[in-house]
């Protein structure tokens, strides 16, 4: 065994000529790894799990989200869109929650006919044409268009039950679009 005396780096240099290659690329792993933790514990994104309804259906968030109410008509049927939402880094990652009455709850046509207008306003408001078929429920979607500061790219997934609308949507700038994120919020939505 050969042993080193030295202090700083300097002895580092030195173990890492007298143990070979296998320690070189261990030690690079050990910091890749590093910096993968400390890029997932990034302050920017702060994970956390809210509750979004009190019908048990929950989200994971990057920060701590706010919550805003927009009520409107659907086939004569007045419903109360809440949406829980936050943006990190010009990202905005929000779930929007509906309780449908019970118009809705006995009429799966009613139902499928609301999921597809939702699924086209996604499409609508960045001028962009609607794919046939429309995706199905709940599966990701993307629709990219121009937004007032750019080129601008929306994921979502849409999901209609008996008793509730609920949809999960991640909006930013196409160039800065946080896909991994993304990713994490739409495998946090439960219910």
């Amino acid at each position: 065994m050969v042993s080193v005396v030295s202090a700083g780096w300097q002895a580092i240099e030195v173990k890492f000529v007298i143990l070979g290659e296998s320690v070189v690329f261990l030690r690079i792993l050990c910091a890749l790894f590093a910096l993968g933790v400390l890029a997932a514990c990034s302050p920017e994104y702060n994970w956390r799990e809210v509750n979004v309804s009190d019908t048990g259906v929950k989200a994971i968030f990057p920060d701590k989200p706010k919550v805003d109410e927009k009520r409107f008509i659907f086939n004569g049927e007045t419903l109360v869109l809440s949406m829980t939402g936050t943006t990190v880094k010009n990202a905005i990652f929000a779930v929007g929650y509906a309780p449908l009455g019970k118009g809705f709850q006995n009429d799966p046509d009613g139902r499928k006919a609301l999921y597809e207008a939702v699924v086209s306003s996604f499409y609508s408001n960045f001028n962009q044409s609607l794919p046939q078929p429309l995706p199905a429920m709940g599966e990701p979607f993307v629709v990219q268009g121009q937004g007032t500061t750019g080129d601008v790219q929306l994921s979502a997934k849409v999901w209609v039950t008996p008793n509730y609308l609920l949809e999960a949507i991640v909006v930013a700038p196409q160039s800065h679009f946080p896909e991994s994120q993304a990713n994490e919020f739409f495998a946090g939505v439960a219910f």
